[in-house]
């Protein structure tokens, strides 16, 4: 089941890049918690419908996709390392930043999700070191 697991999540990934963020979405459970609140000032999100929300929200203010993307099986959860690679929609900003991901899997489909500022510290969430 491990590895149907990064599957799902890679899916989604990739989804995500393409911004087609709907399909991104029907990877996540519909009581899904997302929390990326060590990143920006946001509080838990809880509901595919409002995690969606949020990403296109976000995503029409500082566009951004996910490269160099590396995913860990850890049985029940999938780390995911990348890079994020985002351009501010008005101030033209560009940022390059590592983030980490913890997502918690339950009958294929992801049911929590939280994001880390580094790689260290997402691998740490899922009890792996570097």
């Amino acid at each position: 089941m491990s590895q149907e697991n990064v599957e799902v999540v890679r899916a989604a990934f990739e989804a995500f890049n393409e911004r087609d963020f709907r399909t991104a979405a029907d990877a996540f459970d519909r009581d899904v918690e997302w929390d990326s609140a060590v990143l920006i000032d946001e509080e838990v999100i809880h509901g595919r419908a409002a995690m969606l929300e949020y990403w296109e929200r976000i995503s029409g203010t500082f566009p951004f996709v996910h490269k160099e993307l590396r995913f860990v099986d850890v049985g029940d959860q999938v780390c995911v390392l990348a890079h994020l690679h985002a351009q501010g929609a008005g101030s033209g900003v560009e940022l390059v930043q590592p983030v980490g991901y913890a997502m918690t899997m339950r009958a294929g489909a992801i049911t929590a999700a939280r994001t880390y500022p580094t790689h260290a510290q997402a691998l740490k969430a899922v009890g792996l070191e570097e």
